[in-house]
């Protein structure tokens, strides 16, 4: 993930780096376990389903169709992100 965004994301939600940066490589290894590990859009709505819709307000952020496929069809992984959270 971007610096820059990984920074904002932190200092917006007052999340320390290291757990963002943690999030984000759940993400990839999802989408890695699923295929898509080049799919950056499928990778950020991973991250974003484990950010949650509350966060994503605070950020700004809209939820994409990445969002809601991974919403949808990956009951697994969101599972496995809310037990992180």
């Amino acid at each position: 993930m971007p610096a820059n965004v990984v920074k904002k994301v932190s200092q917006t939600l007052k999340i320390p780096l290291k757990k963002i940066e943690e999030l984000w490589t759940k993400a990839k290894k999802y989408a890695k376990d699923e295929g898509r590990e080049e799919d950056w859009r499928y990778i950020m709505g991973i991250f974003k389903k484990s950010l949650g819709k509350s966060k994503l307000k605070r950020l700004g952020w809209q939820a994409g169709v990445g969002f809601y496929y991974v919403v949808l069809s990956k009951s697994k992984i969101l599972k496995s992100l809310s037990k992180s959270n």
